[in-house]
């Protein structure tokens, strides 16, 4: 898939490429899956040469377990991840204070610093020499479903609480110079072309974030995002690659290292990116 300056490849690096590592829904809660999950660690850690982490978020509705696996990717390049619906929901409240909306903003973003992770809804990430901005939210959901954050079924707060996750991101955007090309994590799915026809569409996807994601197209150069346990893609949403790869649950992936992808952002015809790249 080639468009506007970069191609869009699988594979081994390309000289001026910029190496990415994609997984999401890993479930760590999940101890049935315990080695397997230990193993896609160490297959994790094994990818020396990527010039990028993306986790899309599902680790644990126990922070010391999201704790734990982030402290366990020692990779030397940035690791980048936005929390999904299991990360923020209060199942055992672990403090007097513990709430959705505490561990968005205060605990996942505090644990994330000490374990060496950028959390992407604190703020973009800029990869150095690449001419390459990584933005991202968790995105929530805009369907009739079951709502984690506030532990009931859906109602207007989910409504509101994703038009104010797309709100962020959209600032995230408008803080990112405009040379720069973009990469948008989400955890929920980030638009309806990306659900198979036909899905039921139960808490999956947000429609202001596919709004900011039409408003913005021309900037973007690759879309991330998790929560469906379903791969697929590069798929064209406005124009951008679009893609999910998620570990899942048992028998949803073909062994630990499926929990892995690995793509590269090859520079195309843009003059100047490739030599930008350090």
């Amino acid at each position: 898939m080639r468009r506007r300056g970069w191609a869009f490849v699988a594979g081994s690096a390309i000289d001026g490429g910029v190496k990415i590592g994609i997984c999401s829904d890993i479930h760590v809660h999940r101890h049935d899956q315990a080695g397997e999950i230990q193993e896609l660690i160490e297959h994790i850690n094994a990818q020396r040469d990527l010039d990028l982490l993306i986790c899309a978020g599902d680790l644990s509705h126990r922070s010391d377990e999201v704790r734990a696996f982030l402290e366990s990717i020692t990779l030397p390049c940035p690791r980048v991840w936005v929390p999904g619906n299991h990360d923020l929901w209060v199942i055992d409240a672990e403090s007097e204070s513990d709430t959705a909306d505490r561990r968005y903003t205060v605990t996942l973003p505090a644990l994330s610093r000490a374990a060496g992770w950028h959390y992407l809804p604190s703020g973009p990430v800029q990869l150095a020499g690449a001419g390459v901005a990584v933005v991202g939210t968790t995105g929530w959901f805009t369907d009739p479903g079951y709502s984690e954050w506030f532990d009931a079924e859906a109602d207007g707060r989910d409504h509101a609480l994703a038009r104010r996750l797309a709100a962020e991101l959209e600032e995230q955007i408008a803080g990112v110079k405009e040379s720069a090309r973009l990469i948008v994590v989400t955890h929920h799915v980030p638009h309806p072309a990306c659900l198979p026809q036909g899905d039921a569409r139960s808490a999956e996807h947000s429609a202001f974030v596919a709004e900011v994601i039409a408003r913005h197209a021309a900037r973007m150069e690759l879309i991330v995002h998790g929560h469906k346990h379903r791969r697929y893609g590069p798929m064209a949403i406005h124009g951008v690659p679009c893609l999910a790869h998620p570990f899942g649950y048992p028998r949803q992936h073909k062994g630990p290292k499926d929990g892995l992808r690995v793509v590269v952002l090859a520079p195309g015809y843009r003059e100047g990116v490739a030599a930008d790249r350090g």
